[in-house]
C-alpha cells in the first residue's frame, strides 16, 4: 500500500484495528473517493482530512491517530457509514482503554480529540465522543451508552466480557455432560 500510495493514510475501523474486516476490506483515507479491488483484498479510499502531526506510522503506513481515528468512527455518513465501527464497539474500546490505562487517559484521548477536530470537519465526532465519556467517567447521563460492558463500568458494576464468555462455554459444558454422582459414604 505505502509503495501504490505514498499519501494515504489508514483511517476509520481500519486504523483502530489494523486487519481487513472478515470481507477482506482496509479503510484509507485519500484525496478521492475509489475503490481497488485485488483477490481477496478490497481498498477503499474515503476522501478525508489531510494527516495531522498526531497521526502515526505503523509498519510504514501512515495511519490516523487513536482520537483522530476515534473520530472518523463517530462522525459518519450514508457514504462512510460501511467504514465504521458501531457505536457499541466504540464503547468497547473506550471501556477497555478506562480499565487498562485509568479515567487519566481518556481524559487526555478527549483533550487531543478536541484538538484534531478543530483542525479536521470532525466536530460531529467529537460531540459524540465527550458524551461517551462523560457518561463512562459518571459526569454525564449513561443513558446514552449502547452497549452491556459501557453499561455496566458507568454503574460501577463493571465486568470482564471475555472472560464472560468462557465461563458460559464451561457452564454449558458441564451441564450438557453427563456426572458420576458421588455418593457421600461418611457416616457420621
Amino acid at each position: 500500500i505505502v509503495k501504490l500510495f505514498p499519501s494515504a493514510r489508514l483511517s476509520h475501523r481500519s486504523a483502530l484495528e489494523f486487519l481487513p474486516t472478515q470481507n477482506g476490506e482496509i479503510f484509507l483515507v485519500s484525496t478521492t473517493n475509489r475503490k481497488i479491488k485485488y483477490p481477496g483484498l478490497t481498498l477503499h479510499f474515503i476522501r478525508g482530512s489531510e494527516t495531522l502531526n498526531d497521526d502515526t506510522t505503523n509498519l510504514g503506513i501512515k495511519t490516523s491517530s487513536l482520537a483522530h481515528a476515534l473520530l472518523e468512527n463517530l462522525t459518519t455518513t450514508k457514504a462512510t457509514a460501511f467504514a465504521a465501527l458501531s457505536r457499541e464497539e466504540i464503547e468497547k474500546k473506550l471501556e477497555q482503554i478506562l480499565h487498562i490505562r485509568g479515567e487519566s487517559e481518556l481524559n487526555t484521548l478527549r483533550d487531543q480529540a478536541k484538538r484534531v477536530a478543530r483542525k479536521t470537519n470532525l466536530q460531529k465526532g467529537y460531540v459524540q465522543l465527550e458524551l461517551i465519556i462523560g457518561a463512562l467517567l459518571g459526569t454525564k447521563d449513561l443513558s446514552i451508552l449502547r452497549g452491556n460492558n459501557a453499561r455496566a463500568r458507568a454503574l460501577g458494576r463493571p465486568y470482564d466480557s471475555v472472560a464472560l464468555e468462557k465461563l458460559n462455554v464451561l457452564y454449558s459444558a458441564l451441564k450438557n455432560t453427563p456426572l458420576i454422582e458421588i455418593q457421600n459414604e461418611f457416616q457420621g
